[in-house]
């Protein structure tokens, strides 16, 4: 089947506040706002690269450690001792990775269903068999560095996740006595084109080999699943009004 790829409208880092919460079962903390160096440590942790190879190693210091990369990489000896030191942290296990991310997706509430008791999505923003998610798009710049400018060989800005099972949301679900304090909060907030904030949430379970092909530029391609979808009615995702209707059976 085709992929359908949504076009997720994300608010990130600065924008929301993260909450880090410890997890014993997985690595890394809470679930987070993707950034670029977070991801390129899951993908290159998560054996998406060799980080024992010379080059691949450099370029995950150039990304996690920018200023120890700026100040040393010019010193031949010095780099080498310093880059065996980040590969065998890398490979034991030693470094710290996340798995946990959340994307944040505006959506338009139809007419609420009182046989249903849900507030369907409008036409033609809903979620329908989605398998390919995007985590992260550095500003459509696809080959910005994190540390220098220039273009890094292996890591690109875009980064995309393919889930289990493909998802689908076609309502919010709210109960019948719920309604009327719903209605009455989105005008108090002058909120009349009833618009509402969705946070997903998702789990990295490893990387694919290969990647899919955007254009020119390489995408770094995760799987995993979709945790949970919760519906807010501010874009700070402060004020839950509600659960996603989810379908992950395709």
């Amino acid at each position: 089947m085709k992929r359908r790829i949504a076009a997720l409208l994300f608010v990130l880092v600065g924008l929301f506040a993260t909450t880090r919460v410890c997890y014993a079962d997985l690595p890394g903390e809470g679930y987070a706002w993707p950034n670029f160096r977070e991801l390129v440590q899951t993908f290159l942790l998560m054996k998406g690269e060799d980080v024992s190879k010379p080059a691949v190693a450099d370029i995950y210091a150039r990304v996690v450690y920018c200023e120890l990369f700026k100040t040393n990489y010019s010193n031949d000896y010095l780099w080498r001792k310093l880059r065996k030191k980040i590969i065998a942290r890398a490979v034991s296990g030693q470094e710290y990775y996340r798995v946990r991310y959340q994307v944040a997706v505006k959506f338009k509430m139809g007419r609420y269903d009182f046989k249903k008791h849900e507030f369907p999505i409008s036409a033609g923003q809903h979620f329908h068999n989605v398998d390919l998610i995007s985590l992260y798009n550095q500003g459509g710049n696809a080959h910005a560095s994190f540390c220098y400018n220039g273009s890094d060989p292996i890591f690109s800005s875009f980064f995309m996740m393919q889930l289990d099972h493909p998802l689908t949301i076609e309502g919010l679900s709210v109960s019948e006595k719920e309604v009327p304090k719903l209605m009455a909060r989105m005008q108090q907030a002058n909120n009349f084109h009833r618009m509402v904030y969705a946070r997903i949430r998702l789990v990295v379970t490893g990387t694919l080999k290969g990647f899919f092909v955007l254009n020119t530029y390489r995408n770094i391609l995760f799987k995993g699943y979709v945790a949970n979808v919760d519906f807010f009615l501010d874009p700070h995702l402060t004020e839950p009004i509600g659960h996603a209707i989810i379908d992950q059976n395709g």
